[in-house]
């Protein structure tokens, strides 16, 4: 199994390397082009570290 976008962490601020308008407008483009591994679907790989304290799940609201 593959990923077609990964939302990672900035190791030394600890936030997301993208925003959420950020990534969503990635995955859009991936389906819109009809690149991703499988067609009309995108997976998106997160980390469980980005979700411990209620401090990091509000850098990653929508």
């Amino acid at each position: 199994m593959g990923w077609d976008c990964e939302w990672k962490i900035n190791g030394v601020t600890g936030k997301p390397d993208l925003s959420v308008n950020q990534l969503y407008t990635q995955m859009k483009n991936l389906l819109r082009k009809g690149t991703s591994y499988t067609k009309n679907n995108v997976v998106l790989l997160t980390h469980d570290n980005m979700y411990q304290t209620k401090k990091d799940r509000n850098y990653c609201q929508i």
